[in-house]
């Protein structure tokens, strides 16, 4: 057993042989390491079901049900892949040339995010923003009050 600083390394089993997944990409491996708990796998597979019923309905249609052979993180990256897809056409037939939600956008560069809205923070000529729980309206501090006020104020002035 290799034991570092008091610790066997993750890599290694009880023996001190190099595990068989040591050599994946870290991130599919620590995915199937992790959703070989089964407490892990159900809140994963929870939370990417939660994520799913924010997607509009055809794309949920599409993807759920269907099997997804393989490791889990490689049933998981054809997963997303085949939502995005189904995303992507769900807006063409909405007639935009590219949806992004607002998970997407909490990942974008500033060049990406200035590619897909304008200085206003308005989606470009073609892009659908679909929003999701992930959304927050930006609150101006104002009370509900002084809203209320402010919007009885706008009435009468018309």
């Amino acid at each position: 057993m290799t034991v570092t600083w008091g610790k066997q390394h993750p890599d290694m089993d009880d023996q001190g042989n190099l595990k068989a997944d040591a050599l994946l990409n870290p991130a599919e491996r620590d995915l199937n390491r992790t959703l070989s708990d089964p407490a892990a796998r159900e809140h994963f597979v929870n939370q990417v079901a939660r994520e799913q019923r924010e997607l509009p309905f055809e794309v949920q249609r599409y993807v759920q049900g269907r099997n997804y052979p393989g490791a889990p993180a490689e049933g998981y990256r054809v997963y997303e892949q085949e939502r995005a897809w189904a995303l992507q056409e769900w807006g063409r037939r909405q007639g935009a040339d590219r949806v992004v939600t607002d998970a997407d956008v909490s990942r974008m560069s500033l060049q990406e995010y200035d590619h897909y809205f304008d200085e206003r923070g308005q989606p470009r000529e073609g892009v659908l923003l679909w929003r999701t729980s992930r959304s927050q309206r930006l609150d101006d501090g104002m009370d509900s009050a002084s809203q209320s006020e402010i919007q009885n104020i706008r009435g009468r002035a018309r």
